[in-house]
């Protein structure tokens, strides 16, 4: 009498071990989307957030080619915040946030120049003095996903 040594059928290690396989890609996959996902979300929150930088400079840029004076008279350090609505701008020292999201302020700082080359130095240099016609003006914006700050220059454009 022979015996069969072979057995149709599937056993139950292979069972596991498929559905294991499968379990792990599934769980990987997931994973892979979830990151995706938080990575588009990043994104999206630093790209508004340099928006909203650049935006604040152009806001400063139209109150400077309005009136000068509306600059010149800030204090030099102190931080300030915009008051945007359909018809103005306004520069306030009331914090607001922009889409429930984000807070934007800026601050002016002075500029100093060599009064031999008349080139900008840093602030206390030796032969410099403050220009009293242009400002450095810092502009940062916070949100969920940190900190854009942006700087320029600004000047008195009736006086160049």
């Amino acid at each position: 009498m022979q015996r069969s040594t072979q057995q149709s059928g599937v056993s139950l290690v292979e069972v596991v071990v498929g559905v294991s396989i499968i379990a792990v890609i599934l769980v990987a996959s997931a994973l892979t989307v979830t990151q995706f996902v938080q990575a588009r979300a990043a994104l999206v929150s630093n790209t508004v957030g340099l928006y909203l930088a650049e935006e604040g400079y152009e806001l400063l840029r139209t109150i400077r080619g309005n009136n000068w004076d509306d600059i010149d008279v800030l204090t030099r350090g102190d931080t300030y915040y915009f008051d945007v609505d359909a018809s103005s701008i306004a520069i306030t020292s009331t914090p607001n946030t922009i889409n429930g999201t984000y807070t934007r302020s800026f601050e002016i700082t002075e500029v100093w120049r060599d009064n031999s080359s008349d080139d900008i130095v840093p602030a206390g240099t030796s032969g410099a003095s403050v220009d009293d016609e242009i400002v450095e003006v810092t502009i940062t914006v916070v949100g969920p996903e940190g900190t854009r700050v942006l700087s320029g220059i600004l000047s008195n454009l009736y006086v160049i």
